[in-house]
Parts: structure tokens; C-alpha cells; sequence
């Protein structure tokens, strides 16, 4: 239903999102950019997992996460001290750009928002939602409402048989 929105809207590349999954599910050679899937440690969502996923809006977050670290933007500023700022102005951004991106990428892995799922005992994972950092109660409330209608529909299904 969300990547159904996030197509009419536009709201995400929502083939981005669908290679993760192809990721996550062993269905594609490529290595994802972001980081690993992990379980969600703190409630409400404790005991889930979650993926990120990276889309074109979270470039700002993660340079700036990659530059604020001690010593990174001066160290990435370092060699073109001293010469004329608009001689070298494109080689400063590339470097504060595309360097911190690649960092990112090939470090800790880019950050961006999440594919919630659950995974069961067998390893099956079982996509429930997708959401954004700080908004755990309503990624949560989200599932349970996901919940309730599914039991409905199966319900009318039954009815239907």
C-alpha cells in the first residue's frame, strides 16, 4: 500500500526500496550502499528488524554526518589550503560531496529511512511498513492497523469461501 503512495506520489524511488528487499532476500548480485539490516533494540518496535534505504533527499544528512566528525572537514580541506578558493572551488565540493558520500558508502553504509519488517524463525522476512527515524509510535501504530485490516480481509475471505 505505501510503495503503491509513494509511486502516485512520487514521494520516494520506490525502485530503491525494491532493490533492498532483492537484497535482503538474496535476489540480486548487488551490494546495498546502506547499512546492514538490524533488529530494532528499544520499544516500541523491539524485536523487529529494519533496512535503510537511500533516497536523493537523504544526500544532506549524510555528508553532513560524515563532515562533522572530528577532524573530517578539515582534513578533507587540508590539501587545498593555500591556493586560490576559485581556482580549486569544484575540487572542494567534489570532496565534501562525493568523498563524504563514498566515506558513508563504503564505511559505516549510508543512512536513510526504513523498510520495517519481522523475520521469522525459518529466516522468511515478512515486510510490514516503512518508516522514519523518530516516528517509532507511528511506525508501530501503523503495523497494528496493517494488522487488523489483514484479519478483517481474511475474515470476509472466509465468509467469501
Amino acid at each position: 500500500m505505501e510503495l503503491a503512495w509513494h509511486t502516485v506520489k512520487r514521494g520516494y524511488n520506490v525502485h530503491i526500496i525494491h532493490d533492498e528487499i532483492a537484497v535482503l532476500e538474496g535476489k540480486s548480485e548487488r551490494k546495498s550502499a546502506t547499512k546492514p539490516a538490524s533488529k530494532f533494540r528499544r520499544a516500541p518496535l523491539a524485536g523487529l528488524w529494519h533496512k535503510h534505504h537511500f533516497q536523493a533527499q537523504f544526500m544532506a544528512t549524510n555528508i553532513l554526518i560524515e563532515i562533522n566528525k572530528p577532524g573530517a572537514l578539515e582534513a578533507q580541506l587540508a590539501k587545498f589550503m593555500g591556493r586560490i578558493v576559485g581556482d580549486v572551488i569544484g575540487d572542494m565540493v567534489e570532496e565534501i560531496v562525493d568523498g563524504s558520500l563514498q566515506r558513508r558508502k563504503t564505511g559505516s553504509g549510508l543512512t536513510g529511512e526504513f523498510i520495517v519488517f519481522e523475520r521469522d524463525f525459518l529466516g522468511e522476512n515478512y515486510y510490514l511498513t516503512l518508516g522514519s527515524h523518530g516516528e517509532y509510535e507511528k511506525i508501530q501504530n501503523r503495523i497494528e492497523f496493517y494488522r487488523i485490516l489483514d484479519r478483517e480481509v481474511q475474515v470476509v475471505e472466509s465468509e467469501c469461501d
